[in-house]
């Protein structure tokens, strides 16, 4: 049998001893070889390269470099810019039509007075959303009483309020079946009728674009699914296609 043949610095065996000085006595003794050191060292040196690689890709690389940002404050960042620049266009959208406003009130010639109601009633379109999207069927005819618009939309479409408001009516007429009537501010208020089933009771409170209504065919004065709308100003019905965009 071949007897396995090792180097001298691997087959030979040493012994460290750490004596007293003043006496010599001993105080710790290690026994080694290079075979061991070797491993020892190659070890060491695996595992000081995983510790670096691991904080050169945490809270060190944000130390060493200051322009280093997690994907999520990346992502808030462009949220926030996102807001800001939409904010900006709204409050230069609002001077626009405030100056504009300003400047045809001070006019007041007769012949100013058309042009003051168009700009007022866009203001007012700004102020007020579509109770429900769909195509509308019968238009505002105040001569023959009918106070309002006729909507038609897909069966049980959610119905919401045109502004914050507080309800003034919630329950069932005979004629217009369930009906809710919310009073708004600047004495404005906004009727809905026929619906399949209401949300909301009388003294609630109700928020802009909050689901109130869910659209139906109620009442004798109907013949299929649809929301007739009405919007009234102190005590008078209006156009409501002249303050909302449907």
């Amino acid at each position: 049998m071949k007897k396995k043949i090792f180097h001298p610095l691997f087959r030979n065996h040493y012994k460290l001893i750490i004596k007293n000085k003043k006496n010599l006595s001993e105080k710790c003794i290690f026994q080694f070889n290079y075979g061991k050191l070797f491993f020892l060292g190659i070890s060491l040196l695996i595992f000081c390269m995983g510790v670096s690689l691991f904080l050169i890709h945490t809270f060190l690389a944000q130390w060493l470099n200051p322009t280093y940002q997690s994907q999520k404050n990346r992502e808030k960042i462009v949220t926030i810019a996102q807001m800001t620049d939409k904010l900006a266009k709204e409050v230069k959208q609002q001077q626009f039509f405030i100056q504009a406003l300003q400047n045809i009130i001070e006019d007041s010639t007769d012949q100013n007075k058309i042009t003051q109601e168009v700009w007022i009633k866009k203001i007012q379109k700004k102020q007020f959303i579509a109770p429900i999207k769909g195509i509308i069927t019968a238009k505002f005819n105040a001569n023959h009483q009918h106070y309002g618009i006729d909507i038609v939309a897909p069966k049980n479409t959610p119905i919401v309020s045109i502004e914050d408001g507080v309800v003034l009516f919630s329950g069932y007429n005979d004629d217009t079946g369930w009906v809710i009537i919310i009073q708004h501010k600047n004495n404005y208020v906004s009727i809905y009728k026929h619906n399949k089933n209401l949300h909301k009771k009388m003294g609630d409170f109700i928020k802009k674009n909050e689901k109130i209504a869910t659209l139906g065919n109620t009442g004798k004065l109907t013949s299929g699914p649809h929301l007739h709308f009405e919007l009234w100003y102190a005590h008078k019905a209006i156009n409501p296609e002249e303050y909302i965009n449907f």
